[in-house]
């Protein structure tokens, strides 16, 4: 029997609820342990908050016989202190590891292990309007340590590794491109849709938190006068609030919709599944991303597409969605109503989208992964 393979993956991303990080750490780990029967995963999920926020986690993941969950009172500011103290290494913490795999923006210090860092974007390099005050200082600091630091970098996008090229000069054959999995959103259990509309309707789906690099303001705009020029659909917005949200909030309070724009906040997974399968189309004109999970979800879903021409969302798309420029709202306007009244379009799409589907799925983004962990262990 082969010597295991002891990897630690960060997965504290999802002690903090869903989001992207939370959904690609926590796949990887069930894909990774589905992949290889010599794999043993450390979880690191060390907080401030200790063991009970690592409860939080999934039941079969803790429990899983190759799984060892590290939730100790310890957060990432104590780690990195000692990491400064002749002798410590991090594996005094959490046992000896043969890699260790950081997939968050706050990074931990002190591993005598090799080290794999996955960078989703480098989308506050691209425009600081993304993000708050001083948030490109803080990550970009301890990004580019991180990445100089690690013997392997991991990217969703071929977008994101030109990135990383062009604009931080990164050897590219120290970067791995492996697209995310989608393949998660078929096992999801529907759930029924709380939906406060007062008579069913169609609809187009929005997904992702309210933030201004999704361009859900522009969408709103658009979707408001396509309805002007004879659309009958309605528009719905699934996911929590992010940052910087005054002018999606201004916007909102110019109009009165009549219920025909909902706006659910964060759902379960289920509820998830069930506004974006039913939709006319899943709209994720998102000004730049790293790669665009909503995007490749619909995908697996069957459902049509519309999506920006730039960035990652053009290239995970790779010709199965509507492309539009995301700051040509006349453009957006015209995708609207073209998949509104163009049902064999819309089939269109739900076709090469499933396809396309087939590209992204967690055991191959588990395999890829292993092979770049290994290859940094013996390096």
């Amino acid at each position: 029997m082969s010597r295991p393979f002891r990897i630690g993956l960060d997965v504290r991303a999802a002690l903090r609820g869903p989001c992207g990080i939370t959904r690609y750490s926590l796949e990887l780990a069930r894909a990774l342990l589905a992949a290889d029967s010599s794999i043993e995963l450390l979880l690191y999920a060390a907080t401030r908050e200790g063991p009970a926020a690592a409860a939080r986690l999934p039941a079969e993941l803790i429990e899983h016989p190759r799984v060892k969950v590290d939730a100790a009172r310890r957060p990432a500011k104590l780690m990195n202190f000692l990491a400064r103290v002749p002798g410590f290494r991090a594996e005094l913490c959490t046992g000896p590891l043969d890699v260790f795999h950081h997939t968050d923006l706050v990074y931990v210090h002190g591993w005598r292990a090799p080290e794999v860092v996955t960078i989703h974007d480098l989308a506050f390099e691209v425009s600081r309007s993304f993000h708050d005050e001083g948030f490109h200082e803080r990550v970009r600091e301890r990004m580019q340590r991180v990445v100089a630091r690690a013997r392997r970098v991991i990217v969703p996008s071929v977008v994101t590794r030109s990135d990383l090229v062009a604009r931080w000069r990164v050897d590219p054959a120290k970067i791995a491109v492996v697209p995310l999995g989608a393949d998660h959103a078929l096992r999801v259990a529907r759930e029924p849709r709380q939906d406060p509309r007062p008579a069913p309707r169609p609809w187009f789906v929005a997904v992702g938190t309210l933030e201004p690099r999704k361009n859900f303001v522009r969408l709103l705009r658009a979707w408001r006068k396509a309805r002007h020029d004879g659309l009958d659909a309605d528009l719905v917005h699934v996911g929590p609030r992010g940052w910087l949200t005054r002018e999606w909030d201004e916007e909102l309070a110019r109009g009165d919709d009549g219920g025909r724009f909902v706006a659910r906040g964060a759902v379960s997974d289920g509820e998830l599944r069930a506004w974006v399968e039913d939709a006319l189309a899943l709209c994720y004109p998102s000004l730049y991303e790293g790669f665009g999970l909503p995007v490749a979800e619909a995908f697996a879903l069957g459902v049509p597409v519309l999506t920006s021409n730039r960035s990652s969302t053009a290239e995970i798309a790779g010709g199965a969605a509507e492309l539009v420029d995301p700051e040509d709202e006349a453009a957006l306007v015209h995708a609207l109503l073209r998949l509104g009244s163009d049902r064999s379009r819309r089939e269109e799409l739900s076709r090469s989208g499933r396809v396309r589907a087939a590209a992204f799925t967690w055991a191959r983004a588990a395999e890829a992964t292993l092979a770049v962990d290994r290859a940094a262990a013996a390096t």
